[in-house]
């Protein structure tokens, strides 16, 4: 009888589950909005800045992301992927998990930015 053995079991260590990996997102304007994005741990990533047509943000990472938006004239790019929001002309506000999946926030539950 053949015993086969992994790396992990022949130096001694346990393999143990990692840390899932962090959500990325981007956000880029197709219309002028006012964005402001807080991190998982409450850091301040975008802080009221007022985008026009075409720029967008750094990519940042972060276990979830909360963001209160003027508007949804934008387009996500989380994990690599692209999202589309409902059309909305009023202020809008999301989650963003690590998995990617978007959920709407309540006007309480978004982030608050300094003017």
């Amino acid at each position: 009888m053949t015993r086969t053995t992994t790396a992990a079991q022949e130096s001694g260590t346990s393999t143990t589950r990692s840390e899932p990996a962090p959500a990325r997102l981007r956000i880029t304007a197709t219309g002028p909005v006012v964005v402001c994005v807080q991190a998982a741990d409450g850091r301040m990533l975008v802080n009221n800045r007022t985008l026009q047509a075409g720029e967008a943000t750094e990519t940042f990472r972060s276990r979830r992301f909360r963001m209160r938006l003027s508007n949804a004239e934008v387009r996500l790019r989380v994990n690599n992927r692209v999202r589309e929001l409902q059309p909305s002309a009023t202020e809008v506000g999301y989650q963003v998990s690590r998995t990617g999946r978007i959920t709407g926030l309540e006007p309480g539950q978004r982030p608050t930015c300094e003017a």
